[in-house]
């Protein structure tokens, strides 16, 4: 997962939008200047992030501004996890609960490897409860 956004910056009275994409794991990061922020624009950002991270991404976390609209939606449709799923999923929609439901016992069952192998509870549990005394 990868979060993206983007500033406006100033100088000499002329305004740059400067791109920005982070994974908050790694702290990898691809940018890039344009002059102006509209679905085109982040539509091109895409795919510089996919060209650019050393990682396939799965998903991208974004405020909901209008430049992650239209355009970018529609390359990330092509191009990302989560519209994949939907898209073999949404025409039986009883599979489709039961596969997302099912997500929040994923926490107690699929170790992952960026938590040492332990389940998501497991490293909460090691991490905060012990750590800060949450019972």
């Amino acid at each position: 997962m990868v979060q993206a956004d983007h500033i406006t910056v100033y100088s000499n009275s002329t305004s740059i939008k400067h791109f920005k994409a982070v994974c908050p794991v790694t702290k990898v990061m691809v940018s890039n200047v344009y002059s102006n922020a509209n679905s085109l624009t982040a539509a091109k950002f895409l795919q510089k992030m996919i060209d650019d991270f050393p990682f396939e991404i799965t998903s991208i976390q974004v405020d909901g501004g209008s430049e992650f609209m239209k355009d970018f939606e529609l390359l990330c449709q092509e191009k990302i996890y989560l519209y994949s799923f939907y898209h073999q999923n949404l025409l039986n929609i009883t599979v489709l609960l039961k596969d997302v439901t099912a997500q929040p016992g994923m926490n107690s069952i699929r170790p992952h490897q960026s938590l040492g192998n332990l389940t998501p509870t497991e490293y909460f549990k090691k991490h905060y409860q012990e750590v800060r005394g949450v019972a």
